[in-house]
């Protein structure tokens, strides 16, 4: 492989793997559009989380990609206020979708005019999918879905679908 090729811009958008070192490397510049305000939320089901931790507001972020998970240099960002007693995750899933786009829209015309900053890691929280299970009824996009997503997947119903196919 040439290793002499360049990206100049690449721009990862609900990407749910950790982008090679090797592939940084070879972006002038390489940034994410994360569904979750940072650095509260780095890390998989930023909008589950808001919700299951009862936050009153929401947000996307774009951000540099760095070798750490969500912990590159903030570009922009933008928050909205969500309702976590109405509020489903596919509710605040589709605002973020809007506001991200609006911010996308914003902030691509004046990108490598802007001085990134740095993430205040003392605030940062991080979410990976070992801790999915602990989302309960957050877990998908409606309480209905996870309820019934998570009583068919239970432990005890997976056993017994074992046990019947032997």
């Amino acid at each position: 492989m040439d290793e002499t090729w360049r990206v100049d811009l690449a721009i990862s958008v609900t990407y749910d793997k950790i982008v090679k070192a090797w592939f940084i490397e070879h972006c002038r510049k390489i940034i994410n559009i994360h569904n979750g305000p940072l650095p509260s939320y780095r890390g998989v089901n930023p909008i589950n989380w808001a919700l299951k931790n009862g936050e009153p507001t929401h947000g996307v972020t774009i951000h540099e990609i760095t070798q750490g998970i969500d912990d590159g240099p903030i570009i922009s960002a933008v928050s909205f206020p969500i309702n976590p007693r109405v509020d489903e995750v596919i509710d605040v899933y589709e605002r973020s979708l809007n506001c991200g786009w609006k911010l996308f829209k914003e902030t691509m015309p004046k990108l490598w005019e802007i001085a990134p900053r740095a993430q205040d890691a003392s605030q940062a929280r991080y979410y990976s999918q070992k801790d999915f299970s602990a989302l309960g009824e957050r877990s998908y996009f409606t309480r209905e879905e996870s309820r019934e997503r998570l009583k068919r997947d239970s432990p005890a119903s997976l056993a017994v679908c074992r046990r019947n196919q032997e």
